[in-house]
């Protein structure tokens, strides 16, 4: 008899366990409509309903979210970004946490791989606060943080570990690859002091020469916005290498600009939008390499300037930069090539480990621009820098959290038709404004997406990972028919 009555306890008591209702993120009495009242975060499973609910188009626009714990992602290769069939348009602040990941894109999408797609957050902050650490793979596009920004800011963000593009190649195919520390694409709003450390930005296109690799510090490609304040160490690598099979390509190569800040500065949709690229740091390992070519350049701050209005102000490079040596190669300690005919702010800017401050200007010149300040030996060192003793100091910007700025109505670069002038890639996707229930899509984007399949979306894990659902649970729903059980039972025991 007490063994029966044992076991009947232990039943009653799994199914007490089984009767708590673990509410979703949305359901635990936050609204979620201020920074001060945000939807937290505080699962894996919360993680993945975010996610979700972003990319069914189900969440509300403008909420606030707050991150209360580090998670790892690891084990969702193919994931899908917060932000790839319809836009984020919320803020999300990561607290200070890290998010470790492993992703890997194996089937080709339009989108490209990071942890979040698009953002067209209105205004204020979009990303704060948040470190992702780890290695981030696609066969086009990839980034540390978000694939394209329009509109509000990436803010006090970081990225450490790996990512990289590498230009997939079939019989009638061949791709570009782009790959930024935090984004793709800059379209208009702000990445403020955001910092790279110890990371390999890689962009390896294939070997067709039309194809484009565009690696960047902090961001592949910007047509507007701000990059502020931002840092990239002395520990990270930005690499571009024209390649086939994993092997550098010794007669036909790609386009190839890497950048310590920013890849490319260019136009999109015909507009030159305003921006500025001001007082960050790069103390990386620069390179562009290629066989036969139409442009291999490498930038200290910007490997590449087409048409563009963006200034380049209060600079600073102190590292390693280098090119193959070929004759279309073009090397700058602050910009490796300006191919568009209209020529940017560009002042008080410092550098080091080149020649000149612009490899190739519109003239077909290297140059020292009176923007480009080359340092020497007796300058004192910045306090940032952490191993070489030489650098000036640059002066910081002070940032507001707050408010961040909002720059220009987002746009799609254009390729420029000049034959000395290298091509301009084929621009990142971004996902479009959705016009029915089963094919999202985007306004104004640079190109139309494929429509992604549900086989793209992983599953929700099990195993350990606490799991959260909506409303209430099944088995006993009355706290009081749960307690009559336990009670017959025990006097059942005491007779």
């Amino acid at each position: 008899m007490k063994n029966i009555l044992r076991v009947l306890l232990a039943v009653a008591a799994v199914i007490a366990v089984a009767s708590v209702s673990w509410a979703s993120y949305y359901d635990e009495g936050h609204s979620g409509d201020s920074e001060a009242d945000p939807f937290i975060i505080d699962s894996l499973q919360d993680m993945t309903d975010f996610r979700d609910r972003v990319n069914d188009g189900t969440e509300e626009e403008g909420k606030y979210y707050r991150l209360a714990l580090d998670l790892n992602l690891e084990q969702f290769g193919d994931w899908r970004p917060i932000g790839s069939s319809y836009e984020f348009k919320g803020h999300f602040d990561g607290n200070g946490h890290t998010i470790k990941v492993k992703f890997e894109r194996v089937m080709f999408w339009n989108y490209g791989t990071a942890l979040f797609g698009t953002i067209k957050t209105e205004s204020g902050y979009a990303v704060k606060n948040l470190t992702v650490s780890g290695s981030i793979r696609d066969r086009r596009e990839a980034a540390g943080i978000a694939m394209s920004l329009y509109n509000a800011s990436i803010e006090n963000c970081t990225f450490t570990g790996s990512v990289e593009s590498y230009g997939y190649h079939d019989t009638f195919e061949h791709y570009s690859a782009y790959t930024g520390g935090i984004v793709v694409n800059l379209f208009s709003g702000t990445i403020r002091n955001c910092k790279v450390k110890s990371a390999t930005i890689r962009a390896q296109p294939y070997y067709v020469s039309r194809a484009t690799g565009l690696p960047g510090g902090i961001a592949a490609h910007m047509a507007g916005g701000i990059i502020e304040d931002c840092t990239v160490d002395e520990e990270s690598i930005i690499s571009g290498v024209s390649q086939m099979d994993d092997e550098v390509w010794e007669t036909q190569g790609g386009h190839v600009s890497a950048g310590g800040i920013v890849a490319l500065l260019d136009r999109a949709d015909g507009q030159m939008n305003r921006g500025s690229v001001k007082n960050n740091k790069c103390y990386a390992q620069v390179e562009a390499r290629s066989g036969a070519v139409t442009s291999v350049n490498a930038g200290g701050i910007v490997g590449e300037i087409g048409q563009s209005n963006i200034s380049i102000e209060d600079n600073m490079y102190n590292g390693d930069i280098s090119v193959s040596d070929e004759e279309q190669s073009h090397l700058g300690g602050i910009i490796g090539k300006i191919t568009g005919s209209n020529v940017p702010t560009i002042s008080n800017n410092r550098y080091s480990g080149a020649p000149f401050g612009i490899g190739y200007d519109v003239g077909g010149n290297s140059t020292d621009n009176p923007g480009c300040i080359k340092m020497d030996s007796g300058n004192n060192p910045d306090e940032d820098s952490p191993t070489t003793p030489n650098t000036p100091s640059t002066p910081e910007t002070p940032t507001n959290e707050d408010t961040p700025t909002t720059p220009n109505t987002p746009s799609t670069p254009e390729t420029p038709t000049n034959e000395d002038t290298p091509a301009t890639p084929n621009t990142p996707s971004t996902p479009n404004t959705p016009t029915n229930e089963d094919t999202p899509a985007t306004p104004n984007t640079p190109s139309t997406p494929e429509t992604p399949t549900n086989e793209d979306n992983p599953a929700t894990p099990g195993g350990n990972t606490p799991v959260k659902g909506g409303g209430g649970g099944g088995g006993c729903d009355s706290g009081f028919g749960l307690l009559g059980l336990l009670l017959v039972l025990t006097s059942l025991r005491k007779r």
